[in-house]
């Protein structure tokens, strides 16, 4: 929201939301054509996106916090 300021606020925004939209067709091709070969590959395709978002849930345990500092 750096650039722009609070005008260019909106678009930026949806922007970044649009990335999810780029990623999900892009898991739709890759995981259908895995999927087409053998039902024992999801396994293996989904368990590296389980792992990094375990991972990075560890890394801030404890750093976020909803409480306000006094």
């Amino acid at each position: 929201m750096d650039i722009g300021g609070a005008k260019m606020a909106g678009f930026a925004s949806g922007v970044i939301d649009s990335f999810q939209y780029f990623g999900g067709s892009l898991a739709g091709i890759l995981l259908g054509a895995l999927l087409d070969r053998s039902w024992g590959t999801y396994f293996y395709f989904m368990a590296p996106f389980g792992l990094i978002g375990g991972l990075l849930m560890v890394s801030i345990i404890g750093r976020v916090t909803l409480a306000k500092p006094r």
